[in-house]
């Protein structure tokens, strides 16, 4: 049975500390093309100083990035890694008035009037 979801993002959801994955596409002006972003949200903080980094987890998101491109057709222009928030114990200045409007108030990302809720 083959995966809705493309290769990359099924090897990186085997990594440890991969929260989801998603991609997002952004226009450029200069190339005139789509870029594609795969973007890697994690459960563990991006800051190196946290207590909560995971630098291997940070390594293993790269080397699976890597091989799945390898080995593939995909191209991901960019990868993102970004933090699942908020962090226990962090001494982020981001309170949950300050979150991005994207982001509902337990900090998931929303698209702008949508909802993530199921229509019964």
């Amino acid at each position: 049975m083959q995966s809705d979801f493309a290769v990359i993002r099924q090897k990186l959801s085997k990594v440890s500390g991969v929260a989801r994955t998603w991609f997002e596409w952004q226009w450029s002006r200069e190339d005139n093309a789509l870029a594609q972003t795969l973007i890697v949200e994690v459960s563990f903080d991006t800051d190196p100083n946290s207590p909560h980094h995971d630098s291997s987890a940070l390594q293993a998101i790269n080397r699976a990035a890597q091989e799945a491109s390898e080995k593939t057709a995909m191209t991901v222009t960019h990868l993102r890694i970004v933090p699942k928030m908020p962090f226990s114990g962090s001494t982020s200045v981001a309170s949950p008035s300050a979150l991005p409007l994207f982001a509902d108030a337990s900090g998931e990302p929303q698209l702008a009037g949508h909802s993530t809720q199921a229509i019964s």
